[in-house]
């Protein structure tokens, strides 16, 4: 998503927004010690992808289980957290990240 006009970044993020509050189950996970560009600092953390139902798997970060040892099938539910601030001056990015339940 590009930084823009904050009409527009609403709009864009409406759709991400549908997915806060829903549950599912942990399937595959690894951790990111190296970071991509503009990451560096969150490094290390962890991403997942995370069973909805039985047609829906989805991809994402998870938050605040840095020292809890994962298991599959552990129950996750989505919230929203920053993704990124670009600047003084800029509108921060929220995003949908994953927690254990």
């Amino acid at each position: 998503m590009s930084v823009g006009f904050p009409a527009k970044i609403w709009r864009e993020a409406k759709q991400d927004y549908q997915a806060l509050g829903k549950e599912g189950k942990l399937l595959y996970w690894t951790t990111v010690k190296v970071a991509g560009e503009g990451f560096e600092k969150m490094a290390p953390y962890q991403v997942a992808l995370i069973r909805l139902n039985k047609k829906q798997v989805v991809g994402g970060q998870l938050v605040d289980c840095q020292d809890q040892k994962l298991k599959k099938g552990m129950k996750v539910v989505s919230v929203a957290r920053r993704v990124r601030a670009n600047g003084p001056e800029e509108p921060i990015k929220y995003g949908v990240k994953w927690r254990l339940k």
